[in-house]
């Protein structure tokens, strides 16, 4: 399973969080989508195995709502990983 996550966000793009975020009806920061993108490819590995503390040092970089989304995100898919 890691080895299809890991695939699939090497091969991730700003487009394509962007392009979920529209989808879904969430708000579109650009400046966060990137700072989101560089701790996703960069933290994945972590997260995936349940360790969130990563997400407080994206905190204080990134808008409250993009925040706010990005919490609501990881806890409604988190059951997936």
């Amino acid at each position: 399973m890691k080895n299809l996550i890991e695939l699939y966000i090497h091969n991730m793009t700003s487009n394509d969080i962007k392009n979920f975020l529209v989808k879904n009806n969430y708000p579109v920061n650009e400046k966060d989508i990137d700072t989101v993108l560089f701790y996703i490819k960069n933290n994945w590995e972590p997260v995936v195995d349940g360790d969130t503390s990563i997400f407080e040092e994206i905190k204080p970089k990134i808008s409250d709502s993009s925040y706010q989304t990005m919490i609501s995100l990881y806890n409604q898919y988190k059951n997936y990983l």
